[in-house]
């Protein structure tokens, strides 16, 4: 099967999934690097949830039908080449 969702490197390692997932939480505001913590949960177990949460997100969640347009703010926290 694919990958349904989140990867990343970091200082090259490849992460994927729930770890991916977690990882770029860490580096977010609020409350999100709190979720950090889910690290010491198996990985099978995170994973199961991942892909749970990722199989039924839009029955959820919702669907949108289209891509919102960043703000020139917004735009300005992503990195450009």
């Amino acid at each position: 099967s694919g990958l349904v969702g989140s990867e990343m490197c970091i200082r090259d390692r490849y992460y994927i999934k729930s770890t991916a997932a977690l990882y770029i939480a860490k580096d977010l505001s609020g409350a999100y690097p709190l979720l950090f913590c889910f690290m010491i949960v198996p990985k099978f177990i995170r994973n199961w949830i991942y892909d749970l949460v990722a199989k039924n997100r839009y029955k959820w969640f919702g669907k949108k039908v289209s891509c919102m347009i960043p703000t020139p703010e917004l735009k300005d926290k992503f990195y450009s080449s």
